[in-house]
């Protein structure tokens, strides 16, 4: 079963919306769809992720791990494998380039 298999045969890419969905045709089928979801190691995966900065900002790379990592816990839940490959510590978060202050009373 692929990463493409599985999306499609579960319905979570049928169950995605907008940027979800733009996550996984645009960063994660076109580099990890058609290999079989036993056959990603982390390495694979630590490569992918490193290979999306130059496609793309932090932001939309931690979102893209985060959607890669849901898909390998629905896989483990419904034991289409035993261990997911996604292992890297805080890729599903980005830091804020800036920071808001919220206005005092006086503003």
């Amino acid at each position: 079963l692929t990463v493409l298999g599985l999306a499609d045969v579960d319905g979570i890419k049928a169950g995605l919306r907008g940027q979800s969905y733009c996550f996984l045709e645009r960063f994660i089928l076109p580099s990890l769809g058609s290999k079989r979801l036993r056959e990603i190691t982390s390495d694979d995966v630590t490569e992918w992720h490193h290979a999306l900065r130059t496609k793309t900002g932090d932001t939309y790379r931690a979102h893209a791990y985060s959607l890669l990592r849901a898909i390998y816990r629905t896989a483990q839940a419904e034991d289409k494998v035993t261990a997911s490959p996604c292992r890297i510590r805080g890729a599903g978060q980005s830091k804020r380039k800036s920071s808001t202050e919220p206005a005092t009373l006086a503003e």
